[in-house]
């Protein structure tokens, strides 16, 4: 899906949740920094701060416990 459109928030979103299934926490948060650069460049946007992907985003951002 993300290779048909890479603005796809909703399948970056899922990407991002199989990346920390697997516990690779870089590689869902670069998931999250290449969708919000082709937003950025593509169509003039950022995640809509509501969305799955930016909550996600923000959970990566939370010191773990």
């Amino acid at each position: 899906a993300l290779a048909l459109d890479p603005t796809d928030e909703v399948a970056t979103a899922g990407v991002m949740r199989c990346h920390l299934a697997l516990g690779n926490r870089a590689a869902a948060i670069s998931s999250y920094k290449r969708v919000t650069q082709h937003l950025s460049a593509d169509l003039g946007l950022e995640p809509d701060p509501q969305s799955e992907l930016a909550q996600l985003y923000d959970q990566l951002l939370r010191p773990a416990r």
